[in-house]
């Protein structure tokens, strides 16, 4: 059956975006319906997570996806690890109620004792403020409570990407990338309700003078604990999230701030060290983030600052809490007629402070830490002669004072033969730098814990063969040194191993016609991982599926009504895992019925009652929920 589904999957999608946002993501956005726009306008679309400027989807020399907020509303998914289930190449499951694995090529299902909810190979931005925890390695997506409606698209770039955006992105950038003031003017209110989970949200937007934009929200969020036979009261958790934003002109140059907040109170589920059965884990979190840039399309370059600041507060066990500043500075320069410059550079310092109260399993030492960090980078985009062929040769060089110097260049390569066919290859390096988890800890850290490090083979081709259809293939060759590894001996991280890792990622999207889009994606990937001084093997690859598909439907029915399919599946886990695999049916139905109010209806896992996504101890239950959705 999954042989069959698989084949159905390679029907449907490359990248696409809304808007031609340059290198400034706050720029105004074409408020256009997902539906509305051609396969061949998708494929002329802007996107800038690849380049850190303006380039043509079908020019990139990367493997990039986006998804337009018009079509995350249209998939039923209520929050960002839900939606990037339908990005090629990523695996997400969601094993206790307030947490996902997101994965790229691999690495599934957490790799440390303490992080198993902040996988440590991804890169992920908020309109360019970091969201990557420096404790734990990673990011923890229920803090990441954006209003979705004010999502103008998120930009996925698959492989390494520590060449524009620093450490820390080996297998991957996601950018959120959220609307202009000016495309969010009047009130919007937003309610949706289900047996998992219950949202609400307010939005007002406005206009100072001529061209300045603002807007103010507040969205509230709660979900109930999973099926769970061992504790079942143990996940129920709530997060307010608050923010504002102002986008004004002057003097030819763009500015934006905005600031978001959040507050919440999490039941984790661990574990009594004594007699190992499992305990309720109170878990109150608050934290606040600040950004404000300065973009100057005239010469192409843009200043940004941000800071933030999180607060956890694990009573009995542990009080963390982390402020991180930003500043960077990039440009565009144009050299001659054919040279095109991408450069900047960048300082980040990070404060952060950890006081456990039980030694053998949360404590830092030392519990203080400053770490400054400083970057430069850059990118030189070059054609070959009077070939169809471009060069793209590009470096960054960080300095921190964990590990010292990180050295991450690229060389890329296109060839466009016609309008229809585009070809690219690329090599690259990329780094993971150690958390303080694993170099700080007192019971498990090594303070000579260096960074992980991957170089990338990449190819891929970009295939557009009638109006209503268009391709995206990419395939990989992944080798690892240096991998995260606890010593079962001695009872401390290392870098104790090594690994291979190789797949295929393809996307598809049909329309049939105007009304009816199709977009689909299959993933291949397998990996074998081993320790480097016994020659042993982990068990690291049985963490990913093998294979991964996504098939969804779009139909506008009427222009009041629409209907909407999602089909997923993940097959090929390890032998400990094999709970995991699953097939999942989502349909929705969405009415207009009057101008500027949306009432839908759906069902999430349709397929079965009951299904895991991590082993059978946490089980999503087949859901249904509702919602309305006003704007004026």
């Amino acid at each position: 059956m999954f042989t069959m589904l698989t084949v159905l999957a390679c029907t449907s999608a490359p990248a696409i975006a809304t808007n031609s946002a340059a290198s400034d993501p706050t720029l105004p956005a074409d408020d256009v319906d997902f539906t509305e726009l051609s396969l061949e306008d998708l494929m002329g679309i802007e996107v800038t997570v690849a380049t850190r400027k303006a380039a043509r989807l079908d020019s990139v020399p990367a493997a990039v996806y986006v998804l337009t907020g018009d079509e995350i509303r249209r998939s039923g998914h209520s929050s960002v690890p839900e939606a990037l289930r339908m990005v090629p190449g990523f695996y997400v499951s969601r094993w206790t109620t307030h947490s996902w694995d997101v994965t790229s090529r691999g690495f599934g299902n957490g790799l440390s004792l303490m992080n198993q909810a902040y996988l440590n190979q991804l890169l992920v931005m908020i309109d360019g403020v970091v969201v990557y925890s420096p404790q734990f390695a990673g990011v923890w997506w229920p803090i990441q409570d954006v209003l979705l409606e004010d999502v103008d698209r998120i930009e996925i770039v698959r492989g390494p990407g520590g060449t524009l955006w620093g450490t820390n992105a080996v297998h991957g950038v996601v950018h959120i990338i959220t609307k202009h003031g000016a495309d969010t003017q009047g009130l919007q209110l937003s309610a949706r309700g289900s047996a998992l989970d219950r949202q609400f949200s307010a939005r007002y937007g406005g206009k100072l003078g001529e061209d300045a934009y603002y807007r103010a929200w507040v969205k509230g969020t709660g979900y109930e604990t999973l099926a769970h036979p061992a504790v079942p009261e143990d996940q129920d958790w709530y997060v307010a999230s608050f923010g504002t934003r102002l986008d004004w002109k002057a003097s030819d140059k763009d500015f934006s701030v905005w600031a978001r907040g959040w507050v919440g109170e999490f039941q984790n589920r661990g574990y009594d060290l004594t007699t190992f059965d499992p305990i309720q884990v109170e878990d109150d979190r608050k934290g606040a983030m600040f950004l404000a840039s300065m973009s100057d399309p005239e010469v192409g370059s843009r200043w940004q600052a941000w800071y933030s600041s999180d607060q956890q507060d694990l009573p009995t066990l542990a009080d963390i809490r982390v402020d991180t500043f930003d500043l960077e500075y990039s440009r565009t320069t144009e050299l001659g007629e054919t040279h095109s410059l991408n450069w900047g550079v960048g300082y980040r310092h990070t404060s952060s402070y950890f006081f456990g109260d039980d030694p053998f399993w949360l404590d830092f030492d030392p519990r203080n830490h400053d770490l400054d960090t400083f970057r430069a980078f850059a990118m030189d985009t070059v054609p070959l002669g009077e070939s169809d062929v471009t060069l793209t040769f590009g470096a960054a060089i960080e300095h921190n004072e964990l590990t010292e110097v990180e050295f991450q260049p690229t060389v890329r390569a296109t060839w466009t033969p016609d309008d229809e066919y585009m070809f690219w290859a690329a090599i690259s390096r990329a780094v993971r730098t150690p958390s303080l988890e694993e170099t700080s800890d007192s019971f498990w850290g090594n303070k000579q814990f260096t960074s992980e490090s991957v170089i990338a083979y990449e190819l891929g081709s970009r295939w557009a063969p009638a109006p209503w259809m268009t391709t995206d293939l990419a395939v990989y060759f992944n080798d690892y040194d240096d991998l995260h590894y606890l010593d079962p001996i001695d009872a401390i991280y290392t870098n104790d191993s090594e690994g291979e890792a190789y797949g295929a990622e393809l996307a598809l999207d049909f329309q049939p016609f105007s009304q009816w889009k199709l977009r689909s994606t299959y993933t291949y990937h397998h990996g074998t991982f081993t320790v480097k001084s016994t020659g042993e093997q982990l068990p690291t690859g049985d963490y990913s599926p093998k294979h991964v598909f996504s098939v969804r439907s779009y139909y506008d029915v009427t222009d009041e009504l629409e209907f909407d399919l999602g089909l997923y599946g993940v097959e090929g886990m390890g032998v400990d895992f094999q709970e995991a695999e699953y097939i999942r049916l989502d349909a929705r139905l969405g009415w207009n019925f009057v101008e500027g109010v949306e009432a839908y209806v759906g069902v999430q896992g349709a397929t079965e009652p009951l299904r895991s996504e991590y082993d059978d101890l946490d089980q999503l239950r087949r859901t249904a929920y509702l919602g309305v959705r006003a704007t004026y």
